[in-house]
């Protein structure tokens, strides 16, 4: 019985380059993954800070008056519930804000220590700095709003006044 099993065994042979071949591709491959998914924290982490920092200048742009402090005061009071913990693998943000005129300007930057594969030369072995920066201007709602109706009436106003010369 055993013999009939040998036989059927030396039937098959299997060529030794395809182990080869294995053990050069699969380290390979598994490196791509590997970059891509560190590309992708990387990236996640890029738009995270960017989206974070903007929301923050253009609320601070917003609701700063309803609050009496400056959009500066707003930015330093209100960052710490901005940015949360959503930042995987990255140090909490530090953000510098400053105003002048009618325009805000921020940035903000995190710092990753990955250091998943960090012998392999594609990857930085010390992590990344991320930044962000922002910049959005003050606009009074209220007061455009207003100003944008005045001159409407004053528009209607000639308009009507015209009309009624015409039928003089």
């Amino acid at each position: 019985m055993q013999l009939e099993y040998y036989k059927k065994i030396e039937g098959r042979r299997y060529n030794a380059y395809f182990t080869v071949e294995a053990s050069f591709i699969l380290p390979m491959v598994m490196a791509i993954f590997v970059i891509l998914i560190h590309s992708a924290y990387m990236l996640y982490g890029k738009c995270l800070l960017t989206q974070d920092t903007y929301i923050l200048c253009f609320r601070a742009s917003i609701l700063s008056e309803d609050n009496n402090m400056s959009p500066t005061e707003y930015i330093n009071s209100h960052k710490d519930k901005q940015f949360g913990n959503r930042y995987i693998g990255n140090k909490k943000p530090v953000i510098s804000a400053t105003q002048n005129g009618k325009t805000i300007k921020a940035s903000a930057e995190t710092e990753a220590n990955h250091r998943a594969m960090g012998r392999y030369f594609l990857i930085p072995q010390d992590g990344y700095q991320t930044k962000a920066r922002a910049k959005v201007s003050i606009f009074e709602n209220a007061k455009h709003i207003r100003k944008l109706t005045r001159i409407k009436d004053i528009a209607a106003g000639i308009s009507n006044s015209k009309d009624r010369k015409k039928k003089e």
